[in-house]
């Protein structure tokens, strides 16, 4: 047979095929300077007892690599690499077989599917390099191993098989950091926040926070709180995390070249990515639901303020805000992004920030002299509205938080007001017409800034999203304000918590209950009266618009450094409001207002002279909110009862059931299951807590299916009736109402 191409020359052959001169062993021997010693063939019991210990060694070796999880592996193999490099120094492994089965192992973990062959054979390199001289240690354990072996047989164990080798020790790997292992543990006590907080967790400027589910959990160096999966600790997502600012990184996780030398101004991902695993781990597993704080005002469980402007914080005591208040302190920013008294306050978008220095009581008289530019149906309204901003000054720090509801005519100048109370808040405003509670709860969650919500109307095809919104505010209104649970796409839960106040304007407001009516103040805002000059009206809007936008910033300020003042007018006033009577979730609402306008408009604590005058001022609205506290629920289903109407013959002729009970007609009454007592039975009305007419009446009310039988009884007098009684031949179980309960005339 014809040869059609010469045969290769040896040496061509052997460099091709990495053999004899080119050999691996070769080629790593002219780097070092000295040649590794070829593998041995055992020839006596102390050469099989150490080939069986390296044996052992190596077999380890490959179940380390191939058990380690994502986010390790290439640290892992590495570091594999470089304890078992001395057997290879020594000949008691072959470097072929140790590169064999490395190679294997890390085809076994994922490693070479996800970083590649090129990769994976680069690390397994640079770690046999790196430990081939780390010889003396092992070099001695030979040779105990050896002399134990020529003096005395291997004993076998009872199956015939010889004992185990002892573990080899592992010596430390290029990336390791000396003083990893002696960071301080987490105590999850509170830290000041002067700290620096990521570098007492170990990470530098990034702070871990924990993992959960695989995910792990960090503040990055800019404060915003990031996830990263175990498998996304890469290089560019670890550089993420420090802001693209690596100087922490190389110094703390270097790499390392082939020779075990530092490599300058590089850094080792796998090296990080461990590292912040483990401090991640460290910290416990993390709630992802846990609450993070961002914009606005808040109290910490310490009593601490801190305020958030997005991307800075700063935190008082009830000392520095009197130094402030005084003039001898300022506020001290730091970045955003920390842990202060247990709450997880992130950076988010820069806010404006309050002013240095406190205004002037002239400036709360300033905000109220603009916002009686409007008109009002109650003369009080600038002043309810001065107190509300005080309030809302203060973000979530006040304990009880009110909203207003401005009911304004057409043509009132109602975006006009809405536009100044906007500007009065100085950025702490967040302005929308979105009335779903649902698009409220995701722009807002985790913020204290007042919410101005335009367009909420009640009409028929809003009303069901604007109840949902006032929902959403009665939540608002106290303790750490509205945290929701919802579903999200993915299946898992999702939380939000909303807190701080809220102002809703709308032509055709929504009805309040009088749940609601004790957490919403309402401002009734009127046209102008006709024959009076609406000439310049827009430019006068505009000109207190502006005033109130310039002096907005040194009124937050002032409201920040009066909060001590602020609690204790609170306490004050609320127990003057409930000596006169009032109780209740309305002293909590009228008491805030009062507070805030004082805290815009006077220097110091209100004396008794003081407190008994405003409430004197503020009489007529104690006796509305007294009115709408007694509204109550069961008021409410009597109400509904009452006034529900009945065909008497069928034919078209309505009476309400309140006017069948003063007619005495227990005949139709029992159609609807109710009865009359007669006086020497203890008089009064029984209500049946099972009837279809009942069912009638309630049906699409939310007493509707039995639930009247519960409100009912929160009547005063109310109470279950001793025993069953028979209703138009249906026997069944009542309520008795007593007699001061009935309808009079003039109520029906």
């Amino acid at each position: 047979m014809r040869q059609l191409f010469p045969e290769a020359p040896a040496r061509l052959l052997d460099l091709i095929f990495q053999r004899g001169d080119f050999s691996l062993e070769k080629a790593n021997a002219a780097a070092s300077g000295s040649a590794p010693r070829p593998a041995r063939l055992p020839a006596n019991a102390g050469d099989q007892a150490v080939r069986r210990y390296a044996r052992a060694a190596l077999d380890r070796a490959r179940d380390d690599v191939a058990k380690a999880v994502a986010g390790t592996r290439g640290h892992t193999l590495n570091a594999t690499a470089y304890g078992i490099a001395p057997f290879v120094s020594l000949g008691e492994l072959s470097e072929r077989e140790v590169f064999a089965a490395l190679q294997d192992a890390a085809d076994a973990c994922g490693l070479t599917q996800t970083d590649g062959a090129k990769e994976r054979d680069a690390k397994i390199r640079r770690g046999l390099d790196a430990g081939a001289r780390n010889t003396g240690a092992l070099e001695q354990k030979l040779r105990e191993i050896r002399e134990v072996a020529a003096n005395r047989p291997a004993r076998s164990t009872g199956g015939g098989r010889r004992s185990a080798s002892p573990r080899t020790p592992k010596p430390p790997s290029p990336d390791y950091s000396p003083d990893e292992d002696q960071l301080p543990a987490s105590t999850g006590g509170p830290e000041e926040p002067g700290e620096s907080q990521a570098a007492v967790h170990g990470a530098g400027p990034v702070r871990p926070l924990g993992h959960h589910g695989g995910v792990y959990y960090y503040l990055s160096k800019s404060g915003e709180v990031r996830r990263l999966r175990d498998q996304d600790h890469k290089r560019l997502q670890i550089l993420s995390l420090f802001d693209g600012d690596d100087e922490w990184l190389i110094e703390r996780c270097p790499a390392y070249d082939r020779e075990g030398n530092r490599r300058e101004g590089m850094w080792s991902h796998e090296a990080a990515a461990k590292r912040l695993i483990r401090l991640a781990a460290r910290e416990g597993i993390f709630d992802p639901n846990t609450p993070v704080r961002g914009p606005g005002i808040w109290r910490t469980d310490q009593g601490r303020l801190v305020i958030h402007v997005g991307d800075a914080i700063a935190t008082l005591s009830a000392e520095a805000c009197h130094e402030i208040a005084e003039g001898g302190g300022r506020l001290a920013w730091e970045h955003a992004g920390q842990i202060i008294d247990g709450g997880l306050y992130a950076a988010t978008a820069r806010c404006q920030r309050p002013a240095k220095t406190s205004a002037g009581r002239s400036a709360g008289a300033k905000l109220l002299e603009g916002l009686k530019r409007w008109h009002y149906d109650n003369p009080l309204s600038p002043d309810i509205g001065l107190g509300f901003l005080g309030a809302a000054y203060l973000g979530g720090a006040p304990a009880w938080r009110v909203h207003l509801l401005l009911s304004a005519q057409g043509g009132s100048g109602k975006t006009w007001l809405m536009n100044f109370l906007e500007a009065a808040l100085g950025g702490m405003g967040a302005y929308t017409n979105d009335t779903t509670e649902a698009g409220l709860r995701h722009a807002l969650t985790g913020e204290t800034r007042a919410l101005l919500i335009d367009e909420a109307e009640g009409d028929e095809g809003s009303l069901g999203k604007v109840e949902g919104v006032i929902r959403l505010l009665r939540l608002m209104s106290s303790g750490a304000g509205a945290n929701v649970m919802r579903g999200s796409a993915g299946g898992k839960a999702q939380s939000f918590q909303v807190t701080g106040c809220a102002v809703m304007a709308a032509i055709l407001p929504p009805p309040l209950k009088p749940q609601d009516r004790s957490r919403i103040c309402v401002i009734n805002v009127l046209r102008p009266p006709s024959g009076q000059s609406t000439a310049n009206a827009a430019e006068k809007a505009a000109a207190a618009i502006r005033d109130a936008r310039r002096l907005a910033p040194g009124l937050r300020m002032r409201a920040i450094a009066g909060w001590p003042r602020f609690l204790e007018t609170f306490d004050l006033y609320r127990a003057g409001l409930v000596a006169g009577g009032l109780s209740g979730r309305n002293a909590d609402t009228l008491a805030t207002i009062l507070a805030g306008r004082d805290l815009l408009l006077q220097d110091s604590i209100p004396d008794p002279d003081s407190i008994e005058r405003d409430l004197a001022l503020f009489a007529p609205l104690m006796a509305s909110a007294d009115e709408a506290e007694d509204e109550g629920e069961g008021q409410q289903c009597l109400t509904h009862l009452y006034s529900s109407s009945f065909d008497r013959w069928h034919q078209g002729e309505r009476s309400s059931v309140g006017e069948l009970i003063m007619d005495k007609r227990n005949d139709l009454l029992a159609r609807v299951g109710l009865k009359l007592m007669k006086v020497d039975e203890g008089g009064g009305l029984l209500v049946a807590n099972q009837h279809v007419g009942l069912a009638r009446i309630f049906e699409g009310s939310k007493w509707s299916d039995g639930r009247w039988v519960t409100a009912l009884r929160y009547l005063e007098g109310a109470t279950p009736f001793s025993k069953a009684v028979r209703m138009a031949g249906a026997l069944t179980r009542a309520t008795h109402l007593p007699i001061g309960l009935l309808p009079r005339p003039d109520e029906v």
